[in-house]
């Protein structure tokens, strides 16, 4: 696997800022943007399907497409009914599309690469995302060297903001400068501080013509070696790590590792990083199953939004006194229960992305403590 390119990879990078204060003083958002923290204006703009411009962003509902036809839209705007969702209730968020590219790929990747910025936002607060689609003959090593490029520590970035070279923070920081001054009042701003998530990132290892390995190797079955484990830690946790100084990384923090057996097929999962999905028996097919895999780290991208997001908030005001956050807290526990009852008892054999939130609710510690307090 060190020696074999790979034809497509897809990455998916968010942060997450919560914040309270438009639920409690609405002229932190511009006054044409206050349905945000209205329920029925929030409903109203959201059936109506328009959009509201502003100078950097087109800001409109999910599509009719993503709430009907995404596998993790649909399943989460439908956990309470099966009818019309109530999309104040689950807090559908709105997407700001940057009207201009100003978000782009540096020329000399070596590779071919599309790139697509746009920021979630809502009630709760706002999540910048950029999905990279990077395609080519590109071994995991040069794509380690573009990560820390991203991250910006080593070598250059392949990331451009209104043309200059620049790393993530620089860009994430950048987009929300404009949603604060576009969306939200400057002179009121709904939050300071860094983000409640800072950044994580969903890899998709899409496209290859490896030979299938299980991330382990028993004595029955042929599994990666310490070097190609090294390096896929290395690509999520977006350092340089090698082989002596594996076992002590995995300490802390740990990785959790979803399989789906009987094939090699495998999610690594860090909470303080993201996730790595190697779907391999897919990623080697050449029909739409392959492409379909630009879907399964999307969906789980979204997976970690949305939990991130409520869990952030709910954690965020466990001291307010105000009753419009108060409802809300109990709105978002009450979103997470049924998030978690609906993807713990899906089947360990599912091969979707459901089993990223399965992981999620099952092996996260602070997102468990939830469920142990009264409501």
């Amino acid at each position: 696997m060190l020696e074999i390119p790979f034809q497509g990879i897809d990455l998916y990078i968010f942060d997450v800022h919560t914040t309270i204060r438009p639920l409690t003083f609405n002229n932190c958002l511009q006054e044409r943007f206050r349905f945000l923290v209205e329920p029925a204006a929030y409903r109203k703009t959201y059936l109506d399907a328009k959009s509201t411009l502003t100078k950097s962003f087109d800001v409109h509902p999910l599509s009719q497409h993503a709430q009907t036809k995404n596998h993790f839209w649909k399943n989460y705007l439908n956990l309470f009914s099966e009818g019309a969702p109530d999309v104040w209730q689950m807090q559908a968020p709105f997407v700001c599309s940057l009207r201009q590219p100003i978000v782009t790929l540096a020329d000399d990747l070596g590779f071919t690469g599309s790139i697509r910025p746009r920021i979630y936002v809502s009630a709760l607060g706002w999540s910048t995302s950029l999905s990279i689609h990077l395609r080519g003959e590109i071994h995991l090593s040069a794509l380690l060297d573009f990560i820390l490029g991203l991250i910006g520590t080593r070598g250059k970035s392949g990331l451009r903001f209104d043309g200059q070279a620049a790393n993530i923070s620089f860009v994430f920081r950048g987009l929300a400068e404009r949603l604060l001054e576009e969306v939200y009042d400057k002179a009121h701003p709904p939050k300071t501080g860094a983000p409640q998530v800072p950044r994580r990132m969903v890899i998709s290892l899409s496209k290859f013509e490896g030979t299938p390995l299980h991330y382990k190797k028993t004595l029955d079955r042929k599994g990666m070696s310490s070097e190609e484990q090294a390096l896929l830690h290395s690509l999520l946790r977006g350092e340089e790590i090698g082989v002596k100084d594996l076992a002590q990384k995995l300490r802390s923090p740990s990785a959790t590792v979803v399989r789906f057996e009987p094939d090699a097929d495998f999610m690594l999962i860090y909470f303080e990083y993201g996730a790595l999905v190697f779907m391999q028996r897919t990623a080697r097919l050449k029909d739409k199953r392959q492409r379909s895999l630009t879907c399964f780290s999307s969906n789980t991208c979204a997976y970690a939004i949305m939990i991130w997001t409520l869990f952030h908030f709910y954690h965020g005001t466990v001291n307010t006194s105000n009753e419009a956050v108060k409802a809300m807290r109990q709105q978002v526990r009450a979103n997470l229960a049924a998030m978690k009852d609906k993807y713990l008892s899906s089947a360990d054999t599912t091969r979707d992305s459901v089993q990223f939130g399965k992981a999620f609710f099952k092996n996260n510690t602070d997102l468990k403590k939830i469920f142990e307090e009264s409501a």
